[in-house]
């Protein structure tokens, strides 16, 4: 049976030595209830991983579903043992991690409470100023009468949270993780259970890996058609079932974490009953009677035991550590190959204790050594190396997440000390990015960076303070000498402390189930794996000064001071009424989260397929009204932002293929594209830019078939998104493309304008949307601002804004547009052909801003390109001897540019300095003797310089 009792001392009785009692029937009861709850553990754990890693809100009701069924099952178990004292009883230890889970999931709730403001300035001042300043007064009074949360956020009060919603969601984490970790102590403690669970996890890792690495290899070869996955999933590189290679990386950093310890505990079964037999081979080296015979000698009994202790667990467990050592290098994550590197690094400076110093060298050499002949039979292993030796050099990727993490740490500040609330980091950085505005980091890829927004001071200080107590409990496990299951699962947790404090520096892929239940479980069976209750008297002490003469280490000296390093405290068995009041008491007390978690991951998972099924509607075919969709009663359901914003796009795009319609069956040929001038953003530029103007209603612009109160509701939908989360971007383009209908007050629309040009001032794509609609209403000058803000993000989308140049206010405007950047300054002048007072304004501009860039790259390489800058600006003043003057500069400045020697020579020639430019041309040949345009420069200027071609 999966979950069988253990004699006294933690091993099993060798062969001959006696008969086990029979067992009662309670007895048998409870370890079959065992074998159920722990196997349903295991199995749900390693559904996730499969699942995507859990990341559906479908898949983590699922999760929370399980477990709850699982603690129906644990209660018994949990009352019947923990009353019991001796070496299978629990100890308070095992209660640490769920503690501070439980803690953790409770001031993220405390996140949620609607607050004072004044309360919330002191607790997250940076929450508090989004929602005072960032959601406009009119949509305030016009939701103080709606329900829930959003009236009481329009009324004044709000949750420190920026979106309650994604805290709710993101607290199922630390519920699920305190539940599992609580059961898989309790139920999974023997030595057969510890081992299959460790075989389970390795053996889920090496199926992951197998999965993935057959997927590159379909991909690489362009069969497509024969992917395990889908072609679609293979174009966003996943691996295997997940849908990141990062966090692929990080689950099978923890699945070889698994393997390493499941290697061990074969080593170590196989020395005890060498010792027990007499055989005298002891691959650990520690305990064996034999002389070491020095290093030397010592490596070689290490070798030689190994290879005497091969039998099918140890070749099983081979295998899968090289199957997830292979699939973490194929993944291509560089973040998950230094894991592996701080993984084996930590497990082997902190257990060389355990055994032969050879012995965990050997055993990586073997693992790395296999892994990579597997992936070079494979054809892979030239580009995994090609990624990897990016880790030093890794370009524009890794500045880009360098740039992220100073926004995010930037942004950290303002919400000191409780944090902007689990879950919320794609919006809490927005407002404070400087760096990294040209993309949008859902997640921070890096966990501690992202905790330290979402969570401030609280939330690292529990995960610090749970790495402690784990480690302390590794400790207690360092000293149960010759008991396999505790010295794996000693290894495997320092293997896992290693990689995934290196993992998730570079990655978040903790957030999803299939890794925090997995390492949830790891936790709980280390600590409650059965021990003995007095190490001493039946396994080899690490204190024995005369079994280990080598002084202690400063971190065992320090552990040793560490309050719940004494026995009775984190470690050794204790039992008894204390113990099962506390389990219970932290069992009754996951009911409130569980129950929480199940309600909102059940909501979640029905908002996400509403979401989709809104998102299914083909407007051309059908209409929005027919399908009878209940939007108020799905809006009052939920507090979904991302639902109310959905709801309101889906009405729009009703109304838009209505107005389709309408102007396909007309006559008239005064529309263009139907599909767009049918859109409610082009009746908000028909209104703006005519209607209002008339003194018209909004109404008078609607085509046929339009309704003004479908769109006065589309425009309530995303105001209560944007209140429900103040830095909701898509429902700000919402509420000013409807804005028009209610009558939108212009300060209201300038508010809605800067903000959103804030959110997104690095993404010139959308910041391009943002250009259009603001030049439509309130135009002025902050379309001109943002206008600005596009060219100086992209200078070549300037092409798209001159033919609006009227809308902006003409060419007097120009200065206001433009940003100081010469080379777009000199292509406007020539694109635009200005003449007079504009033409030499810009000039001058150009020039003084050419001066600035020259100062400072005076006879450098650098200064070389603003040289022919210059030179462009002599030229069309025009001043050509000044133009040369530059042209010469930037050839001497940079030799080695041939494009401008090139440009030189040509110069030249039309200066009729026909022998120098042909010098210089000849130049350009001997460097690219093929080259078409030198070549035919060359022959122009011999044309010229034949006589009577002068």
């Amino acid at each position: 049976m999966l979950l069988n009792r253990e004699p006294r001392g933690g091993a099993a009785l060798p062969a001959g030595t006696g008969h086990q009692p029979t067992r009662p029937f309670a007895e048998w009861a409870e370890s079959a209830l065992r074998g159920v709850g722990g196997g349903a553990l295991i199995l749900l754990s390693l559904y996730m991983a499969w699942d995507y890693g859990g990341v559906l809100a479908w898949s983590q009701w699922l999760e929370v579903s399980v477990l709850a069924a699982i603690g129906v099952v644990v209660l018994p178990i949990g009352w019947l043992t923990l009353r019991r004292s001796g070496p299978d009883a629990g100890s308070l230890g095992m209660l640490v991690i769920p503690c501070l889970a439980l803690v953790a999931w409770g001031i993220a709730w405390l996140q949620t409470v609607p607050r004072s403001p004044t309360w919330a300035r002191l607790l997250s001042p940076g929450s508090a100023n989004i929602y005072e300043s960032w959601i406009p007064g009119e949509f305030r009074e016009r939701l103080l009468d709606a329900p829930g949360l959003a009236g009481t956020i329009a009324r004044g009060d709000h949750p420190l949270s920026l979106s309650a919603d994604l805290t709710r969601e993101a607290m199922t984490g630390p519920a699920t993780f305190a539940a599992c970790s609580l059961f898989a102590a309790l139920l999974i403690r023997s030595r057969r259970a510890v081992v299959a669970t460790l075989f389970s996890i390795a053996a889920c890792g090496g199926g992951i890996a197998f999965l993935g690495i057959s997927d590159k290899v379909r991909v690489s070869a362009g069969g497509f058609s024969d992917m395990v996955i889908t072609a679609q999933a293979a174009l966003a590189a996943p691996f295997g079932p997940f849908v990141c290679r990062n966090n692929a990386a990080g689950y099978l950093n923890l699945t070889l974490a698994a393997s390493i310890g499941l290697l061990v505990y074969a080593v170590q079964r196989h020395a005890a009953r060498s010792r027990f037999g007499g055989s005298g081979y002891d691959a650990l080296g520690a305990d064996s009677d034999q002389p070491n015979g020095g290093k030397n000698g010592q490596a070689l009994t290490a070798v030689r035991s190994a290879i005497l202790q091969i039998d099918p667990l140890t070749v099983i467990s081979l295998l899968l550590g090289i199957l997830s050592l292979s699939g973490i290098l194929a993944t291509q994550s560089r973040g998950g190959a230094l894991a592996v590197v701080g993984g084996l690094l930590l497990s082997g400076l902190m257990s060389g204790r355990w055994g032969s110093r050879a012995l965990l060298p050997l055993a990586t050499l073997a693992l790395v050594g296999a892994a990579v002949a597997l992936l070079h039979s494979l054809g892979m292993i030239q580009a995994v190396g090609e990624r990897l030796s990016t880790i030093v050099d890794s370009g524009s990727s890794a500045t880009g997440r360098l740039n992220h993490w100073s926004d995010a740490l930037v942004a950290a500040r303002h919400y000191l000390p409780t944090g902007a609330g689990l879950g919320t980091h794609r919006y809490a950085y927005l407002p404070h990015q400087e760096l990294s505005g040209a993309a949008w980091f859902v997640n921070a890829d890096n966990l501690f960076v992202e905790w330290w927004v979402e969570g401030g001071l609280w939330l690292l200080g529990l995960v610090a303070l749970g790495t402690i107590a784990f480690i302390l409990r590794l400790r207690v496990l360092a000293e149960a000498r010759g008991i396999p299951q505790a010295t794996a699962l000693m290894v495997t947790g320092w293997f896992v402390i290693g990689s995934q404090l290196v993992s998730q520096f570079f990655d978040f892929g903790m957030l999803l189930p299939a890794l925090h239940l997995t390492l949830a479980i790891l936790v709980g069976v280390t600590f409650g794996v059965i021990l003995p209750t007095a190490f001493g008297s039946q396994a080899t002490a690490s204190t024995d000064p005369a079994r280990n003469p080598r002084p202690r280490r400063f971190v065992a000296r320090l552990a040793e001071r560490f309050p719940w390093r004494r026995p009775g405290r984190i470690g050794k068995a204790q039992g008894g009424a204390g113990v099962t009041v506390a389990t219970v008491a932290i069992g009754i007390a996951l009911v409130v989260p569980m129950t929480f978690a199940h309600r909102t991951m059940y909501q979640a998972s029905i908002d996400r397929h509403r979401i989709q099924q809104l998102r299914r509607i083909r407007w051309a075919e059908s209409e929005f009204t027919a399908t009878r969709l209940p939007l108020a009663e799905w809006a009052a359901e939920s507090q979904n932002p991302n639902l109310h914003s959905a709801l309101a796009k889906a009405i729009l795009g009703s109304e838009a293929a209505i107005g389709e319609a309408a102007i396909r069956g007309m006559e008239s040929d005064q529309y263009g594209d139907p599909k767009v001038d049918a859109t409610i953003a082009a009746r908000r530029a028909v209104y703006y830019l005519d209607a209002a103007k008339q003194g018209l209603p909004p109404e008078s612009v609607l085509l046929p078939g339009q309704s003004a109160e479908q769109i006065r509701e589309a425009r309530r939908f995303a105001m209560t998104a944007l209140v429900l989360c103040p830095l909701h971007d898509i429902a700000r383009y919402q509420a000013l493309e409807t804005g028009f209908i209610d009558g939108e007050l212009p300060v209201t629309a300038s508010e809605l304008v800067r903000q959103w040009t804030l959110l997104r001032r690095g993404n010139a794509d959308v910041l391009q949307i943002v250009a259009r609609v603001a030049m439509i209403h309130p135009g002025g000058n902050l379309a001109r601002t943002v206008v600005r803000r596009v060219l100086e993000i992209q200078p070549g989308f300037a092409s798209r804004y001159w033919p609006l140049l009227d809308v902006l206010g003409g060419v007097s405007k120009l200065p206001e547009i433009l940003p100081d950047d010469p080379q777009l300054i000199l292509d406007t002048i020539s694109n635009l052909n200005l003449t007079g007072t504009s033409r030499e304004d810009l000039l001058a501009r150009a020039d003084e801003s050419l001066n600035a860039r020259l100062a400072s790259t005076w006879e450098t390489p650098a200064g070389a390109e603003w040289a022919m800058l210059a030179s462009r600006l002599e030229s069309t003043r025009p001043n050509p001897a000044a133009a040369l003057g530059w042209l010469e500069r930037a050839v001497k400045w940079d030799p080695f540019d041939l494009n401008n020697r090139h440009a030189w020579a040509l110069a030249l020639q039309r200066q009729g300095e026909l022998t120098k430019a042909l010098q210089q041309v000849e130049y350009c040949l001997n460097q690219e003797p093929g080259n078409a345009n030198f070549q035919r420069t060359r022959e122009a200027i011999l044309q010229a310089l034949r006589p009577g071609n002068a």
